[in-house]
This record gives structure tokens, sequence and C-alpha cells, in this order.
């Protein structure tokens, strides 16, 4: 509910809101993207929650952008606006991802800015598998896995992107051999949710990891 208040008053009133009464919006906006981001973090294996988290991450983002334009550039609610941002971009592509809407990448500095938050949840990852530009790193909070990549090439604007195509395969039941599961493209510098496990969705074990430079 309080999510729900904050987030049409600000729709209503954006218009109209002074400076001095800005801060203050910005102050309560900032604590419900936090209990949003908690309310994820504290329960990702709850397809039916993260299914309303992914849909208000979405009307944050619409809000935070906003507010931005009114924030004077350089102050404190400016860049306070913009870590919220960061913290929402990352959090809507980890959910879309969940709900299977297959978001195409998040930049590095987006998705990192929520890694103190999953440590302060519980969460563990590591590294799954890696070739000489992706490395896959499997997350886990309870019963609930992910699995995301990051191409560590770094970040080129136009021309190819730096971007890297990859491939995950799982050991067949079957032949015992390793069976392509996926492919996809992720551009330098950024992370893209792979799989995921959670009470609705079944966790895939991936076993091989291949890649190679460009989008083919």
């Amino acid at each position: 509910m309080k999510k729900h208040l904050i987030l049409m008053f600000v729709y209503v009133f954006i218009p109209f809101i002074g400076v001095n009464a800005q801060s203050q919006i910005v102050s309560q906006l900032s604590e419900a993207v936090i209990d949003l981001t908690g309310s994820f973090m504290d329960n990702p294996n709850h397809h039916d929650n993260t299914v309303k988290i992914f849909e208000h991450t979405r009307n944050f983002q619409s809000v935070i952008r906003e507010m931005l334009v009114q924030a004077p550039y350089g102050s404190t609610d400016y860049y306070q606006l913009q870590n919220m941002q960061k913290l929402m971009n990352g959090l809507e592509h980890i959910t879309a991802g969940i709900i299977n809407r297959h978001p195409a990448s998040v930049d590095a500095n987006d998705f990192e800015a929520l890694n103190a938050i999953f440590n302060g949840f519980g969460w563990t990852w590591s590294v799954l598998n890696s070739t000489p530009d992706i490395i896959l790193y499997e997350y886990q909070k309870d019963n609930f896995r992910m699995v995301v990549a990051r191409n560590i090439r770094p970040k080129l604007n136009g021309g190819d992107y730096n971007a890297v195509s990859y491939q995950c395969y799982e050991k067949s039941r079957y032949t015992k051999k390793d069976e392509m599961i996926m492919g996809r493209v992720v551009f330098g510098g950024n992370y893209q949710f792979v799989i995921c496990g959670d009470d609705t969705v079944p966790y895939v074990k991936i076993t091989k990891l291949t890649s190679k430079r460009g989008t083919n």
C-alpha cells in the first residue's frame, strides 16, 4: 500500500512540486525503492511475488525519470535519484528474466549496484563457468538460483559494441552428452540474465559454456 500511495502522489503532483518539497518526496521515494528491492531480495523463490515486483519496478522507473528532469543537476536529490535508477535498472532486468521476458542486457554498473544488497540479504554467488570473454555467475538464496552472464570486454559505443555470442549447455539425461539449451548475445561491459529456478520455474544446471566474438 505504501508503494502505491507514493507512486500515486508523485504522478499527480510532479508538475507542482517545489524545490523544498522535492527533497522530501525523493526521500520517501528512496524508502519505497529500498522496500521494493528488499521484498524481492528476501524472498526471490516466490514467483508470484516476483511478477508483482517487476510491475512495480517499471512504474518506479517512470517516476524516477520524471523526478530526474526536475532535480537540479549535481544536487543531492539528483545523485540520490540516479542511484535509485541504477537499482531499479538492475532489479527490473533480473525480475524480467525470471518471468520470461528475456531482457537484452544491463550495464555492469547498474547490475553491480545490487551486489552489496545481495550480500546483505544472505545471497551467495560464485563463478559457474567461463570463457575468455564471458563469465557465468550462479547466485543462490535459499531454494532460489539464477545464472547471469557477464561480458568482460570493455563497453564500446558503436561498431559491434564488443558483442559476444555465447551458448549454454546441459547434460542430457538420455545421451549423457552436453546439449545446447540457449544461445544469446551480450554487449561489452554488460550483464545478462540467463536462467533461474524458483517455486514455479525448474532450474537447469549449465554444464558447458562456449562463446565467440561478434553477434553470430
